[in-house]
């Protein structure tokens, strides 16, 4: 029987989710060889991500083990996922920071760039944290073994965690606020003494988030403790209006909390027709009139030259569409990878009803969008060449060597694109891929562009030689 070619298999792979890749089972070296080429080179959610910023799937302590020693090394999504899991044995096997990650390792993960949602680095302080928003008990304990969790999060205290929406999810959470508030002990959790909080804060910062998602119990709890006013009451209202809850809107009216039209917006009420009946018809055109004699909500131009479609509302959008202040003169704009997979559908959306401006195209070259660039392209918009010159204009259609020169000018600012750097290294000097990168498993302060200048001239034999 004859075997299968290895370019076969990667085909046959490209059909398996990500974590049906990610098992130890794969014996035959081919068969591991094309589960980890389609690992390194997969879309996710029509985004292409480099294999570093790709999660892997940590369900599994085997799991994690094996792309360990077959794709890469940790990252933080992989370390939060598991905490989110309160996988303990997973957290301790990826570590509780990245300094024990290799030099070139680390390089990798202190690169920012605008892509990137956040910094990718992770510590005791993140995993904590996170551990806090999923209630993730046996970690919590492990992180207070190690240190008294009290002074993990010194200098950070609940309202960085308020800040970073720990408490606004879909399910309440409210042992854990009055936990961190010293009005409860929660089985599982160490018993600590946190420092004073200001519980008026939150109310204030998220009591419309939680009204938007109808933690009632929640706002119960914040309204014995707080004192209230009509302007955050009004915030209540609107909160319950952006997330299209007309049942927290009638709870509020039942406990008879008072609003003030002049701190309502009208375009808060537009995320559900109930929602926008309410605010027409029980506030008996008081919000719509002053809105529109304040223009509050309504823009002042006649065409919008953009509009931001991150969780847009649909029926706002319709709304606008049908008033011309939406035409396909309107950019749609995106400000968030993270957010992408849901925006194509957004952007598919504006397609069918003849409003999606021919520069969008433009905007995700510059984004190096490549899922949504295909879909454009299928559709007939137009991949203009000055776009892509005009996108990419230190790497458009040159040689190696002034990308090169392009891309270690970056290193003046601290930024340094490890694996572009590596690709074109490995290119000059037919080096395999991990002889290239042993050059740079070095630390951050060595990797200087006099020490790249050198290393594209002369190779690793004398570079490594060269005075810093």
């Amino acid at each position: 029987m004859q075997q299968l070619p290895s370019d076969l298999w990667r085909e046959v792979f490209s059909f398996l989710s990500t974590p049906d890749l990610c098992v130890p089972c794969f014996i035959s070296s081919t068969l591991r060889d094309a589960a980890v080429s389609n690992l390194n080179t997969r879309f996710t959610d029509s985004i292409q991500w480099w294999k570093r910023r790709k999660q892997l799937p940590t369900y599994n302590q085997e799991i994690v083990k094996w792309w360990l020693s077959a794709i890469r090394q940790t990252s933080k999504g992989e370390v939060l996922e598991a905490t989110s899991r309160d996988q303990l044995e997973i957290v301790e096997l990826l570590g509780w920071d990245n300094a024990g990650l290799p030099l070139r390792d680390q390089l990798l993960l202190g690169k920012e760039v605008e892509i990137l949602p956040k910094k990718v680095g992770w510590s005791p302080v993140d995993i904590l944290t996170k551990a806090i928003i999923h209630e993730s008990k046996r970690i919590i304990t492990a992180c207070h073994q190690r240190e008294d969790i009290t002074e993990t999060l010194s200098g950070f205290g609940l309202k960085k965690l308020i800040r970073k929406d720990a408490f606004v999810r879909e399910e309440e959470n409210l042992e854990m606020i009055q936990w961190l508030s010293n009005e409860r002990d929660i089985e599982g959790l160490p018993s600590v003494t946190w420092p004073p909080t200001t519980v008026s804060f939150l109310m204030y910062s998220k009591g419309n988030r939680f009204a938007s998602r109808g933690h009632r119990d929640t706002l119960t709890w914040l309204f014995q403790r707080t004192t209230v006013d009509d302007i955050l009451c009004s915030k209540l209202y609107s909160g319950a209006g952006e997330g299209g809850r007309l049942d927290m809107i009638t709870w509020l009216e039942e406990r008879e909390i008072p609003y003030d039209i002049a701190h309502l917006n009208l375009s808060s009420f537009t995320s559900s027709s109930s929602v926008f009946q309410w605010a027409v018809q029980t506030l008996r055109w008081q919000v719509m009139n002053y809105c529109r004699e304040n223009r509050f909500g309504l823009p002042n131009v006649n065409v919008l030259s953009s509009i931001a479609i991150t969780k847009p509302s649909f029926d706002a959008f319709q709304l606008a569409i049908d008033h011309g202040y939406i035409t396909i003169d309107t950019l749609p704009v995106l400000y968030h990878r993270a957010y992408e997979y849901d925006q194509l559908g957004i952007l598919k959306w504006l397609h069918e009803r003849g409003v999606l401006c021919p520069r969008i195209a433009k905007q995700m070259m510059g984004f190096d969008n490549l899922g949504i660039l295909q879909w454009l392209e299928d559709i007939g918009y137009s991949m203009d060449e000055r776009y892509i010159n005009r996108s990419t204009p230190p790497c458009f259609n040159k040689t190696d060597e002034v990308v090169y020169e392009a891309l270690i000018e970056e290193v003046l600012y601290g930024i340094c694109n490890v694996s572009s750097l590596e690709h074109l290294l490995q290119r000059k000097w037919k080096k395999s891929e991990g002889e290239v990168q042993m050059w740079f498993n070095r630390e951050h302060k060595d990797i200087t562009k006099k020490w790249l200048q050198h290393l594209w001239t002369y190779g690793i034999s004398t570079s490594v030689a060269v005075k810093q």
